[in-house]
């Protein structure tokens, strides 16, 4: 297969924001993932479209990110200053799972190590981009007064 090496990109923006995207298209201004603030609906999704099936092709997924790139250069933007940064991307898929199920979005087939599954809350919070938040409220059946 052959892969094109250049190529030509248009960036049409506010005048306001032109010098932000001449610096980033000089490479003057690092970019970094945004992936961890909404991880946990991005797995839910990828557990629903079948791309993601048990713990190990989670942490596999992550590995081919942006994400994962940019935390081999820069860990302490994705995790806190006290946590080692070795295992921490696995660390967070893990936790994320485990949050996921907890909040009854997804479930083990079985154990721990079986394949994963959505529920009907984690497939409804996929299909209609619903937040984890509102699921949590729909799962449990509570109302959560928000400030």
């Amino acid at each position: 297969m052959d892969l094109d090496k250049e190529g030509v990109a248009i960036i049409m923006c506010e005048s306001g924001l032109e010098s932000k995207y001449r610096a980033l298209g000089h490479g003057q201004t690092t970019l970094e993932s945004s992936l961890h603030t909404n991880l946990a609906e991005h797995l839910n999704s990828e557990i629903g479209l079948g791309t993601i099936k048990n713990m190990e092709t989670a942490k596999e997924w992550i590995r081919h990110s942006f994400m994962f790139r940019r935390f081999a250069q820069n860990p302490h933007r994705y995790i806190s200053q006290e946590q080692p940064p070795e295992g921490g991307l696995d660390n967070m898929i893990s936790k994320c799972i485990d949050d996921l199920r907890d909040a009854e979005l997804l479930t083990f087939a079985q154990g721990r190590s079986g394949e994963l599954r959505s529920t009907e809350f984690g497939e409804i919070m996929s299909k209609v981009r619903i937040l984890k938040l509102g699921c949590l409220i729909l799962a449990h059946r509570r109302t959560i007064v928000l400030p």
